[in-house]
């Protein structure tokens, strides 16, 4: 089936093997020799004109662009108050509904989650925490589905080593999100594991996702080996690395 949907995906999206390539230079000039068109594969690349997807598999330059989102109100609200009153303590952002942009239906309900450095989950969940407002703090996936509201907001400890924010911001990059729907914690009990194809697939497609920042982070989370089979296995993406 994986196999299948690998060939799928090259017949579509024009991506090529080195053994293709030189057979159409030598369809166009029968004398085109083997390395004359490796030189001219390189020059290509070095050029920008196509860029490499994996050992052997090429496609014409596609431009990605930078994954960035743009807070809602009530996501500014949080940030502005803990910059105000914790103003030491380093903290990411980021919300559920954030995954519509990659899915064909959007999720049912949205969940925002502010994950604190070490040792400020109980300043930051009471500061949070109001009549009107359910803060849960590092709840197990069983007491967060069990309580949960639309727009709860989750404060859980921000692992190390993980991708930086995006730019300027406390909004979490692309990649951590995408790891952490791996995690058999909380966060990979989020979304219907059938689901994550399309997100993958439509990320991948359109952003562009740094791939080294992604599997160190997987790596760090014991997640690299599922995520690399996943890829493989269940989806149309040709990784770099």
């Amino acid at each position: 089936m994986a196999g299948s949907k690998k060939k799928t995906y090259e017949d579509e999206s024009q991506v090529f093997t080195t053994a293709e390539f030189i057979e159409s230079l030598q369809k166009i000039n029968p004398d085109y020799g083997e390395r004359k068109a490796y030189r001219t594969l390189e020059n290509l690349q070095k050029r920008g004109r196509i860029t490499k997807v994996s050992r052997g598999h090429y496609t014409f330059k596609i431009t990605k662009q930078v994954y960035t989102y743009k807070p809602d109100r009530f996501l500014k609200s949080i940030i502005r108050k803990i910059e105000k009153q914790v103003p030491e303590c380093d903290f990411q952002i980021w919300q559920l509904s954030q995954f519509n942009e990659f899915l064909s239906r959007e999720l049912s309900y949205n969940a925002v989650f502010v994950e604190v450095q070490h040792g400020y989950e109980e300043c930051v969940s009471d500061l949070l925490r109001s009549e009107s407002q359910l803060v849960l703090r590092s709840p197990s996936a069983a007491s967060f589905h069990r309580y949960r509201t639309d727009n709860v907001i989750v404060v859980k400890r921000l692992y190390s080593d993980c991708p930086g924010p995006q730019e300027g911001t406390h909004l979490c990059a692309l990649e951590k999100l995408i790891v952490d729907l791996f995690s058999t914690k909380l966060t990979g009990s989020l979304i219907e594991r059938n689901r994550y194809e399309e997100i993958l697939e439509d990320a991948f497609s359109r952003c562009a996702i740094n791939e080294k920042a992604l599997f160190r982070y997987a790596r760090r989370r014991s997640l690299e080996k599922e995520i690399r089979r996943f890829i493989d296995e269940e989806t149309l993406i040709h990784l770099m690395i």
